[in-house]
C-alpha cells in the first residue's frame, strides 16, 4: 500500500563567492542541517536525500550532461538562456519559452502568469545534485516515483540581502533524466538574512542552482 514516507536527513548546502572571470561560485561546505523528504512510497530507511557536488556521469539526458557540464566549468561560459533554450522542449506543461528568451509559467485561474526574462539573468552559483542515496547507489527518483524534498539551505551569496530582494533570485532546477526546467521563488519568510539560510522546497530531485536578476 502506498503511503507518505517523511524522512529526517542531515543537510545544509554552503556556496561561496569566486573570482567573477572564473567560473560561478561553487559548494565549499556540506554541513548538518533537518530537510523533510516525501515519496508515495516508503523508501529504504538507510536511504537520506543529500546535496551533492555535481557529477554529470549520474545524468541519463545527454543535453543536461553537456549543459551542466558547462556551466560548472571554469574554461566556458553559459548563460541561463542558452541552458534553458538547450531544453526548451523539456518545459513543463504550462511553461514556454519565446524567441526572445522569455519564460512564461502559467498560473492558477485567478492569478497572474509569471514571467521571467532570462536575459536578465546570470548564474550565480555552480550545479549541486540534490539526490537519494541509498549506500553507493544515487538515483534522482524512488524507482520511478517522484521524491519531493524540502530542504533547508545555507547559501553564503545570499548573507546580507534584504529580505525584500531575494525576488531577483530564483533557484533553476532539471531533472537529469526528463530535462524538465522548474524555476523555484525564495520565500522571505523563512530566511535568515544573517546567516544566509533559506527552505526550499523541491518539488522533485535533480540538479540545481542559483541565478540571479541583474
Amino acid at each position: 500500500m502506498k503511503k507518505l514516507a517523511a524522512v529526517l536527513c542531515a543537510i545544509a548546502l554552503m556556496l561561496t563567492m569566486v573570482v567573477p572571470a572564473l567560473a560561478n561560485q561553487s559548494i565549499s561546505d556540506l554541513s548538518e542541517n533537518v530537510i523533510e523528504v516525501k515519496t508515495e512510497t516508503e523508501i529504504p530507511e538507510a536511504a537520506s536525500v543529500q546535496v551533492l557536488p555535481t557529477d554529470v556521469d549520474r545524468y541519463d539526458n545527454a543535453v543536461v550532461k553537456e549543459a551542466i557540464a558547462n556551466v560548472n566549468s571554469e574554461e566556458t561560459i553559459s548563460t541561463v538562456e542558452e541552458v534553458v533554450s538547450a531544453l526548451a522542449e523539456k518545459l513543463p506543461e504550462g511553461t514556454t519559452i519565446s524567441e526572445e528568451g522569455v519564460v512564461t509559467i502559467e498560473a492558477e485561474e485567478g492569478s497572474e502568469d509569471t514571467v521571467i526574462d532570462l536575459k536578465e539573468y546570470d548564474f550565480i552559483t555552480a550545479f549541486a545534485d540534490l539526490a537519494l542515496v541509498d549506500g553507493s547507489e544515487v538515483t534522482f527518483d524512488d524507482n520511478g516515483v517522484v521524491v519531493e524534498a524540502t530542504v533547508k539551505l545555507a547559501i553564503d551569496v545570499l548573507k546580507d540581502v534584504a529580505p525584500e530582494d531575494l525576488n531577483d533570485y530564483l533557484i533553476m532546477l532539471i531533472n537529469p533524466t526528463t530535462g524538465e526546467v522548474y524555476f523555484i521563488k525564495l520565500d522571505p519568510e523563512s530566511f535568515n538574512q544573517e546567516t544566509g539560510e533559506i527552505t526550499v522546497d523541491f518539488p522533485f530531485l535533480g540538479t540545481f542552482a542559483l541565478i540571479q536578476k541583474v
